[in-house]
């Protein structure tokens, strides 16, 4: 399982691990959205998506509207640091 950012990549991988079928479907229902995003499988029934970034709101002075920035998401950095830049992490055992 390489890092792949293709969606229908993602889908074949996250159906060839064998997961009960809620999960499955909940986890196909989420790939709509996906682009740089890790799936982490902590076990049959928990799942975590880590997204590349986080949206961080400031409201500006002159004209009192918020700016979006989109910051790095530490979390995801770490896991591609510790897993090697897979897309779907299991840790089940």
């Amino acid at each position: 399982m390489k890092y792949k950012m293709k969606k229908k990549a993602l889908l074949e991988e996250v159906l060839a691990l064998g997961l009960p079928k809620g999960l499955t479907l909940t986890i196909v229902h989420k790939c709509k959205g996906f682009g740089l995003d890790k799936v982490l499988i902590k076990s049959n029934h928990g799942i975590e998506i880590v997204s590349k970034h986080i949206a961080e709101y400031h409201k500006n002075r002159f004209t009192g509207r918020y700016n979006k920035t989109n910051i790095l998401n530490t979390a995801w950095l770490n896991l591609d640091d510790k897993y090697n830049g897979l897309q779907v992490i299991d840790l089940r055992q």
